[in-house]
């Protein structure tokens, strides 16, 4: 069981989306867990995507100030990194 909270989480922590670590867990790891479980283990580890929810004024802010100074010559996935920075 500890094996598989260790994979489990090692595969949260690279990004994979649920769907992604199940047919991780399966095709590399043989083990066959339904999504329910999956979403259960993950709760019980801890471990949120979209747990802590900001403010749209607060983003609104931090955009506005972002693209008057330097961030207009950035693209968006650098914006994104600095929001999650932020």
């Amino acid at each position: 069981m500890a094996q598989l909270f260790s994979l489990i989480q090692f595969y949260f922590v690279l990004g994979l989306r649920h769907w992604e670590i199940l047919v991780s867990l399966n095709n590399i790891d043989g083990i066959v867990i339904s999504l329910s479980t999956l979403r259960r283990h993950l709760k019980s580890l801890h471990l949120f995507r979209r747990k802590a929810r900001s403010d749209l004024l607060d983003i609104a802010v931090f955009l506005q100030d972002q693209l008057s100074r330097y961030g207009m010559l950035h693209g968006y996935k650098m914006m994104h990194l600095m929001m999650h920075i932020r």
